[in-house]
């Protein structure tokens, strides 16, 4: 199974709906000019710490500027293309979400595949109870319609397909 879904990660890298190894790279890069000035702020706080002059406002940018370089490091799986497309897919296919209790019978496979995609391994407990607890996957974070897990994607995890 894992050279399709390398394939469609790089599809859906191409189409821009999630990072790529590129982007995460850029953002990585892009912190440097933070960290040199997070480290011109530590000089400095050492330097006044020893001197016996007021330090308390340099202490706090430095540390919000060190805070800052970790939300501008971070890159999450999806772009917000992605996440606009996984948004305007649930709502087309809402009839396909957990609290909708879709019918195994009434939809068939590619739609149960489709409402996995979407809403989250969860799903899978609603049309096959006995391989969900097999697998153990619980329908806890799916109940809602939506998947809140970031670290997933189409190739496991607790979300749905980016989510």
């Amino acid at each position: 199974m894992q050279a399709p879904l390398d394939q469609l990660r790089a599809t859906l890298i191409a189409q821009g709906l999630l990072t790529g190894p590129e982007q995460k790279a850029w953002n990585r890069r892009a912190t440097l000019p933070i960290l040199v000035v997070v480290a011109i702020g530590v000089a400095r706080l050492v330097a006044g710490f020893s001197g016996g002059k007021p330090i308390g406002f340099l202490l706090v940018a430095v540390v919000l500027l060190s805070a800052s370089r970790e939300l501008v490091r971070r890159t999450g799986r999806r772009t917000p293309q992605g996440t606009a497309e996984l948004k305007r897919l649930r709502r087309t296919h809402s009839y396909l979400a957990p609290r909708m209790r879709p019918s195994l019978t009434a939809y068939g496979p590619t739609p149960i595949a489709l409402s996995t995609a979407l809403f989250g391994m969860g799903t899978v407990g609603l049309f096959s109870p006995g391989f969900a607890s097999a697998a153990g996957i619980s329908d806890s974070g799916s109940s809602d319609g939506g998947s809140s897990g970031g670290d997933s994607s189409c190739g496991g995890g607790g979300g749905g397909c980016g989510g």
